[in-house]
């Protein structure tokens, strides 16, 4: 008994370990969102389907008739499910459509979005899907640009029976090699154009890439990472992308890249981003106006989370990433004057442990989904990392720089917190009983909030009026344009008509008919009277006004007096339209929300619990009548309690479902229950791999091997086992393994750490959490340090900067990694100090201007020495042999060799150490891709032999 004493007590402390660990996600989250009071009494949030295994969903699609929900699983995993509108009492159901075998899932990476063809079910059964691709049997993350898989968009065939054959894979395009598992990003969507649009991620890591010009990946034009692509529904080039000038782009599909700098990629539509994770498509747009408008939300790296402005009239434009986060120049808060040559954000807020951390799902309200006016136009988007969903409109109370610095959006001081939903992964608005409501996919809870699987919100409050139209055209042709109304209460609505004021020479009036609803009252305004043509006056209806009855009304606008002056008449127009809907009070009487908790849930008898209902409340009238109590706490089906705060002792084991129910004055019911274990105690669990002292390396394979013993049952079987991995960076976290069931599981390749300035204090942390049969579990977590090297640059002369993985570094200076990290270095043409100008001429290790390398143990013993030469400007290379457009035979003698010249104008010596300077690769190339036979090889005066060509189908295109 003390023994079970102990370990229930473990369990609380783990319990609550485990959640302040749960509740430190992507930023530095320790609080969770306030639900705005608003939205609480009229919207319900129910759990609608689980899923198996790793629960993961990323997304959610429906099908253009929306009888089908389909949902990714970031295992790989595709599910089919119908009947989720309970209309009729339908009950939900799903079928496993597809399992994906060459995925890598492995930190951040597997399926990453959806899609169905616009006209599914009528013409196709097409569904485009976004996932991580073992291309290369290797799902390595150590940052290697020539390691690991790709991320793939292919369409698939969905069988009539819901099932999704393999071979019908069609693949539209492959990124380039992943150099981490982050930022695969995967969002698909069809715009009103009929084409389709996908996010890509920029590939991930602290370690900013570069193209073979030193062009950051999401800046480079000449590859596909970090970008928006533009297909048609068949994976073709629409005309109207940015890029499709032949001379100067080409396709990219094959590999990512257009295998050189200066070739942008036709499959482009805009640029400069890092994750943009999820981007709506604005469906009150696309209908109103048939205009493709996106919403892209931009999971930021510093300082700010972004949402960018996307679709049609955004063809080419450039984001700004990693230049500009935000509003702002990258790493500040501040100093945010805009920059030309980048597209600003329409809303951003910053990352911290108050806004958030990571900007995820994202949805527009569809202005006929049913709920109330206000929701009109709003956009809605979720933070994974601190949890909650958030309504924002566009208002005109945001503050532009410099009145602001940092600027606030036009849409920022109108965020209200939606739901408290966490993990959430897409959004999606969905029939439900006649109207729509917001179908959620989450990944999980953090204790306090959902679980995972697909959750849908759904309006609960009274009956929503028609909303109230525009005042009708009347008798003649109308001038201008009608107002819109935005809310049920709209503001005071006016309609512009001709009057004929004069029947002897038919000139006409301008009449302005304005109705305020607040005062039910209808005023006319004369542009001028019928007198006096340049005196303006103003004409009411009776007293009190009217309501516009409807069609062929007349309206007298003189009020009945006779006319002032000959040869004039009163004027009377005609009601030719439906009249104005009045919105009358509506009976309704809605279900009062139960909320229970316990002073403790498990423990041994004679078990104590005190019960508390107190939060429960009636929508109707929070300061109306109080509710009334029937408290069932032992599950026999009878009243035990009827106060709002009973009592219960337990004096036989089991478990008991305490079930409250509570009655407003109307009669109407609200229910719910929790679960009470007595003389039960959690499983004990154990790690023995990997050990608490364990130190790793970068690429180290990471064993995953623990027990778990059961009072009550005894040992536990590997299904009651799930383990979890994170990499934590001082304050938050990624994810490195997602909660997987079983035992005996291997991390293949330990991570590189995600931030270099951090990488000291980041780690890595084992969880094991072990279930019995009853539900109760406990969890045990092991660190796992990295072992840290240091590695030294310096600059000849003394003093200069160099960059490391984007950031800048003024020499000499000692870094600290993780053993076998990657490092991406860069020198720059720089002044020093005194102002004297310097070029870069070469790295001490041979690389070229931008490299990476491998930080192993023996790097802190040689520094890295970046050698600059006096003088300003580039220095300059010839090829020599061979000569440009001359001809070859397969098997003939190719020698290369070069000159070069210095910054100031001096030929260098490229022999001996000199020799390093020069890099050369070797492509066979066709219309549609190439075929590396020399990659990077320093030294000049090689002798190689010509190859045969890369694809005897292309033979007659083929060149060196």
């Amino acid at each position: 008994l003390v023994l079970l004493k102990e370990m229930t007590s473990k369990k609380m402390i783990s319990a609550t370990a485990t959640l302040l660990l749960l509740l430190l996600s992507r930023g530095v989250v320790q609080s969770v969102p306030v639900v705005d009071p608003s939205f609480i009494a009229d919207f319900d949030e129910e759990f609608l389907i689980s899923l198996e295994d790793a629960d993961s969903p990323v997304d959610i699609q429906f099908s253009p008739d929306f009888t089908l929900m389909m949902v990714p699983e970031k295992d790989g995993k595709l599910w089919i499910v119908e009947n989720f509108d309970p209309v009729g009492g339908l009950v939900p159901s799903k079928t496993e459509a597809l399992q994906m075998t060459k995925i890598c899932t492995n930190v951040e990476r597997g399926f990453g979005g959806t899609a169905f063809h616009p006209r599914f079910g009528v013409d196709n059964r097409w569904i485009y899907l976004y996932y991580t691709y073992d291309k290369n049997n290797d799902c390595n993350t150590s940052g290697s640009a020539k390691r690991g898989p790709v991320n793939r968009l292919s369409r698939f065939t969905l069988g009539e029976n819901k099932i999704i054959d393999p071979s019908t894979e069609q693949v539209f395009f492959e990124t380039p090699i992943l150099p981490y598992g982050g930022h695969n990003s995967g969002q698909i969507r069809f715009g009103v154009d009929g084409y389709l649009y996908v996010s890509v991620g920029d590939g991930g890591g602290g370690i900013s890439k570069e193209n073979d010009a030193g062009v950051i990946y999401p800046q480079a034009l000449d590859m596909l990472l970090g970008k928006i692509i533009r297909l048609t529904d068949t994976g073709g080039i629409p005309p109207t992308n940015p890029y499709t000038d032949p001379q100067t782009s080409a396709r990219c599909s094959r590999d990512g890249w257009s295998g050189n700098p200066s070739i942008n990629c036709q499959e482009i539509y805009s640029y400069g981003l890092r994750n943009p994770f999820r981007f709506a498509l604005d469906v009150n747009a696309a209908r109103q106006e048939g205009k493709t408008r996106l919403f892209i939300n931009d999971v930021g790296r510093h300082t700010w989370e972004s949402v960018h402005e996307g679709g049609d009239g955004f063809a080419g434009a450039n984001y700004g990433y990693p230049d500009r986060e935000g509003p702002c120049i990258k790493k500040e808060a501040s100093n945010c004057a805009p920059d030309s040559r980048y597209l600003s954000p329409i809303h951003w807020y910053l990352h911290n442990d108050e806004e958030g951390g990571a900007i995820t799902g994202n949805a527009f309200y569809p202005n006929d989904a049913g709920w109330p006016w206000d929701f009109q136009n709003s956009y809605l988007y979720a933070d994974y990392a601190l949890g909650g969903i958030y309504r924002v409109t566009r208002g005109s109370e945001g503050c532009p720089y410099p009145q602001c610095d940092p600027p606030i959006s036009d849409y920022a001081p109108t965020a209200k917190v939606f739901s408290k939903l966490y993990k959430v992964t897409g959004m999606a608005f969905g029939p439900y009983m006649g109207g729509q409501a917001l179908y959620v996919s989450t990944r999980g809870s953090d204790g306090l909030r959902g679980d995972k699987g697909i959750f849908r919100i759904k309006y609960s409050g009274p009956p929503i009026a028609p909303p109230p139209t525009v005042v009708p055209p009347l008798n003649n042709a109308v001038i201008g344009s009608t107002p819109a109304i935005a809310s049920n209460v709209p503001e005071t609505v006016t309609t512009e008509v001709d009057v004929t004021t004069n029947p002897e020479t038919g000139s006409t009036t301008g009449v302005d008919i304005a109705y305020t609803p607040e005062t039910a009252t209808t005023e006319v305004n004369t542009a001028e009277d019928f007198t006096a043509p340049d005196d303006g006056d103003d004409w009411f209806l009776p007293p009190g006004g009217i309501n516009f009855p409807g069609a062929g009304t007349s309206v007298n606008t003189n009020n009945g007096a006779a006319p002032t002056s000959p040869g004039t008449t009163e004027s009377t127009v005609a009601v030719s339209q439906p009249s104005i809907p009045q919105a009358a009070p509506i009976e309704h009487n809605r279900i009062p929300k139960a909320f229970v908790s316990a002073s403790t849930t498990l423990g041994f008898p004679p078990l104590f619990v005190r019960f508390d209902g107190t939060e429960s409340y009636d929508p109707d009238g929070l300061d109306g009548p109080p509710l009334s109590y029937e408290w069932d706490l032992d599950g026999d089906g009878t009243v035990d309690a009827t106060s709002p705060t009973p009592s219960f002792k337990y004096m036989k084991s089991g478990i008991y479902t305490a079930v409250l129910k509570v009655r407003d004055i109307k009669g109407a019911e609200g229910t719910t229950s929790i679960e009470i274990t007595v003389e039960n105690a959690p499983p004990r669990t154990r790690i023995i791999e990997p050990r608490e002292d364990a130190i790793f390396s970068v690429g180290d394979e990471i064993k995953l091997r623990g027990t778990a013993f059961d009072v009550e049952g005894g040992i536990l079987p590997e299904t009651s086992l799930t383990w979890e991995v994170r990499l934590h960076n001082e304050d938050h976290w990624h994810s490195v393994l997602e909660p997987t069931v079983g035992n005996n599981l291997v991390v293949p390749s330990a991570p590189a750490p995600s931030d270099l300035a951090i990488a000291k204090d980041s780690y890595l942390v084992v969880f094991l959490t072990a279930t019995d049969d009853t539900g109760l579990s406990s969890t045990r977590k092991t660190i796992l340090k990295p072992k840290l090297v240091d590695f030294v640059l310096e600059t000849n002369p003394p003093g200069l900067v160099v960059v490391v993985n984007d950031e800048d570094f003024q020499t000499p200076v000692t870094i600290t990694t993780w053993a076998n990290a990657e490092m991406n270095v860069q020198a720059r043409s720089q002044r020093d100090s005194n102002g004297n100008a310097y070029t870069w001429q070469r790295w001490s290790d041979g690389g070229t201007n931008s490299h990476t390398f491998l930080v192993a143990e023996e790097t802190s013993l040689t520094p890295i020495v970046a050698n600059f030469v006096p003088g300003s400007g580039d220095m300059s290379v010839s090829i020599v042999s061979p000569i440009d457009g001359s001809t070859f035979a397969v098997g003939d003698s190719i020698t290369l060799s070069a000159s070069a010249t210095g910054p100031d104008g001096s030929d260098l010596d490229l022999s001996g150490d000199m020799m390093v300077m020069m890099s050369w690769d070797v492509e066979v190339k066709n219309s549609t891709h190439s075929v590396s036979i020399l990659d990077s090889t320093s030294g000049n005066h090689i002798v190689g032999r010509a190859p045969e060509p890369a694809d005897f189908g292309f033979a007659e295109t083929n060149y060196i």
